[in-house]
């Protein structure tokens, strides 16, 4: 079975760093991709097929469907990834958004829209500048479309977009709300009302560039001023409060998020 890879949380704007959900509206320049990318192993593999897909036979017709809106298919069926990483008509499960499934010989064990990840958890596809409300609660946790699923070899699929639970947390004072091995980054505030969110910790340290904002260590993030993009500590623009910079480097202030002290050291 294919674990999941590292996050990959694409990073926004001039002089910051946030996230946003695929229907969210972001600030920062119209040539930088606001919407938030998690690069995903997979879906669950339960065959002898080596693509990541999930090896259910399809029980209608192949051809394009829509995995979002389930148009070119009719209930019962669903619109799936196949063995190719085609969509196409297929049986559908009854799972829902965090549902364990575990894929047999004729379903994944989701539902119409959804799909067994490597997690064994089922999650709902979705569309990049869909609607704000497109992904559903997953218990008492907010999601948002950010997982984009790749083949085996590391291809994304195109249009196989899916959303994922976030766990919020404050950068100045993540404390303990990260699980081990994660930490806690810049969010955008649809996305927490603490200003962060929870992903896998980077190994990326201060100074080093980067493309992703969890690609760095914990207590620090990807961004910077435009063409000087880079792995930077996160500091509190509050005068004497902590974390703050080691001199010369001053703190500037990260916008667009809902903690109003955050900021970057530069």
């Amino acid at each position: 079975m294919k674990q999941l890879r590292k996050l990959g949380l694409v990073s926004v704007a001039m002089s910051l760093v946030a996230l946003s959900a695929c229907g969210g509206g972001g600030g920062g320049d119209d040539d930088v991709d606001s919407g938030l990318t998690i690069v995903d192993g997979g879906r669950r593999d339960t065959g002898a097929a080596t693509d990541g897909t999930v090896n259910t036979p399809d029980s209608s017709t192949s051809g394009a469907c829509n995995p979002v809106t389930n148009a070119g298919c009719t209930a019962p069926m669903k619109c799936g990834l196949d063995q190719n990483n085609a969509f196409a008509c297929q049986a559908a499960g009854a799972g829902m958004q965090g549902t364990a499934c575990t894929p047999t010989a004729t379903d994944d064990g989701c539902a119409i829209g959804f799909v067994c990840l490597s997690t064994g958890k089922c999650s709902r596809f979705c569309a990049q500048g869909g609607p704000a409300n497109q992904c559903p609660m997953e218990g008492t946790l907010t999601t948002a479309c950010q997982i984009q699923l790749q083949t085996q070899g590391g291809q994304p699929i195109p249009g196989a977009l899916v959303c994922a639970a976030i766990t919020p947390c404050n950068p100045l004072n993540p404390g303990t709300a990260c699980g081990a091995g994660q930490a806690c980054y810049p969010a955008q505030t649809a996305l927490s009302n603490l200003g962060g969110q929870c992903a896998p910790a980077g190994t990326k340290a201060d100074g080093m560039a980067c493309s992703a904002i969890n690609e760095c260590v914990a207590g620090s993030t990807c961004g910077g001023p435009t063409g000087m993009i880079a792995c930077r500590k996160i500091c509190n623009t509050q005068a004497g409060m902590a974390p703050m910079c080691t001199a010369p480097a001053t703190c500037a202030a990260l916008g667009g998020t809902a903690q109003a002290n955050l900021g970057l050291c530069n």
